[in-house]
């Protein structure tokens, strides 16, 4: 369905978003998850074609072709645990595991034209724990810089920092959730697309700098931190 941003009635189904398709919205915009999603259903129905649908498929033979497996430019740092995703030789990555991989969910990858996954359990993310900070960024507001003290017993400056981040998480999510007013704004200014000019006029006409603010924080939320949205830090 093609909704129209001037049109506040075409998003009033994200005021019962749960979190897990909160995030599906933004990566549904995604370009290059548009892009990587055409390549790999392309593949895929053609492997189909040749190798028979599941349960019935000739996975052997499936496994043996080099259209099962993503590029290594797509693969590299993904599925490094999981030898079911890895081709006969051990070097290569299939198709369905690298795109989880890359976008962060299990199961079959989702069409980005479908809005509502129908499938029970179809939107299953990945845990973050694979995120890492990158240790020469300055720390931002989403950050906690901790120094330990090697001359202490471990487990007990482990315990303290365990609370710690309880005490700081909570705050941090109390002032900087993300609202469902906000939300559906942001996904509004994505669907604008080329007509800036008038989104401006329409939500931002006294004050640009906000609009700057907004679209930035809803690239980011496409592009990236629609992950975020997963555990639920919505108001």
């Amino acid at each position: 369905m093609q909704r129209d941003w001037r049109n506040p009635d075409d998003y009033r189904f994200t005021e019962t978003l749960s979190p897990e398709l909160w995030a599906w919205q933004f990566l549904r915009r995604n370009l290059e998850y548009r892009t990587d999603y055409e390549w790999f259903i392309s593949n895929w129905r053609a492997l189909e074609a040749d190798y028979g649908k599941a349960p019935d498929r000739d996975f052997a033979k499936w496994k043996l072709d080099d259209r099962a497996y993503a590029p290594d430019q797509m693969t590299q740092g993904l599925c490094e645990n999981d030898k079911s995703c890895a081709s006969p030789d051990g070097d290569r990555v299939l198709i369905e595991c690298a795109m989880g991989a890359k976008w962060g969910f299990y199961k079959f990858p989702n069409a980005p034209d479908v809005e509502f996954p129908a499938v029970p359990g179809q939107l299953l993310w990945r845990e973050q724990d694979t995120w890492l900070p990158k240790m020469d960024e300055p720390a931002k507001s989403h950050e906690l810089d901790v120094r330990l003290d090697l001359r202490l017993p471990a487990q007990q400056q482990l315990t303290e920092l365990k609370r710690l981040i309880a005490v700081q998480q909570s705050a941090y999510q109390k002032s900087h959730g993300w609202n469902r007013k906000r939300l559906c704004r942001y996904l509004r200014l994505l669907d604008a697309d080329n007509e800036a000019t008038l989104i401006r006029q329409m939500f931002y006409a006294d004050n640009a700098g906000e609009y700057e603010r907004d679209l930035r924080q809803a690239r980011n939320l496409r592009d990236s931190d629609y992950r975020l949205l997963v555990i639920g830090i919505i108001r």
